[in-house]
């Protein structure tokens, strides 16, 4: 049975405990983190969090995937028109290119023109433009899962899409 990448919707919190229960059954879940720094009244402490609160991946064949929704703390599938979405092995490779690359995570900007990275270490991702900084930082939405991820890349690493299927 060929195996595909899915998404969980898990109760908040719960990521890492389903993450171990999953590995335990010999399910292979991947749960991306990223470290941030917290403030609380008394000191500031770098921590690792999940890249995407309250989701995990796993692969595993369609034919098992209601065993996944008997473990506690797992809600349901993230789905598109009541089937639970497949999410390509390339989104994956990029995720985890990315977690093991210092980046930064944003959540709200403004679309811009298709591009694709055609050289370094986000090399084969196609997202969309959000701005620049400068020569090197760039902002990219990553549409599968509508996160933007600041990276650095040169000019010469950018192909644009939307300006190369014009022409």
């Amino acid at each position: 049975m060929e195996q595909r990448w899915f998404v969980v919707h898990t109760f908040p919190k719960h990521e890492k405990k389903v993450s171990d229960i999953l590995t335990s059954l010999g399910v292979e879940a991947f749960l991306p983190l990223q470290s941030v720094w917290r403030q609380w009244s008394d000191r500031r402490k770098k921590i690792t969090v999940p890249l995407f609160p309250n989701y995990l991946f796993v692969l595993l064949p369609k034919t098992e995937l209601n065993k996944v929704l008997n473990i506690p703390g797992v809600i349901r599938y993230l789905s598109c028109g009541g089937e639970p979405s497949e999410i390509p092995l390339n989104d994956i490779q990029f995720i985890k290119t990315a977690t093991s690359h210092d980046f930064e995570l944003c959540s709200h900007l403004v679309k811009g023109d298709d591009i694709q990275i055609i050289d370094g270490p986000f090399r084969g991702l196609i997202g969309v433009l959000q701005w620049t900084a400068g020569k090197k930082r760039i902002a990219v939405l990553i549409k599968v899962i509508s996160k933007v991820i600041i990276i650095e890349a040169e000019p010469y690493q950018i192909v644009n899409l939307s300006k190369a299927l014009v022409a």
